[in-house]
């Protein structure tokens, strides 16, 4: 009865470490292309306002993302 239980454990924690691993596979990239795509929508604004937009943070502002944090 024991090993039913320890090989279940084992399994469903297997199971649960991939499945963390996927999905913060598929969050983290989500997140950094929202936060540039973020970027350029105030590049463009700023733009279309005859202003510099974001602070230039890093080079042309491409640590803009990361200062919002």
């Amino acid at each position: 009865m024991l090993e039913i239980f320890i090989d279940f454990f084992l399994c469903f924690f297997k199971l649960t470490i991939y499945l963390n691993f996927y999905v913060i596979s598929l969050i983290v990239p989500l997140l950094i292309s929202v936060a540039y795509l973020t970027l350029v929508e105030r590049k463009v604004i700023g733009a279309s306002q005859r202003r510099l937009g974001p602070n230039l943070v890093g080079l042309f502002g491409l640590g803009q993302p990361l200062a919002d944090v």
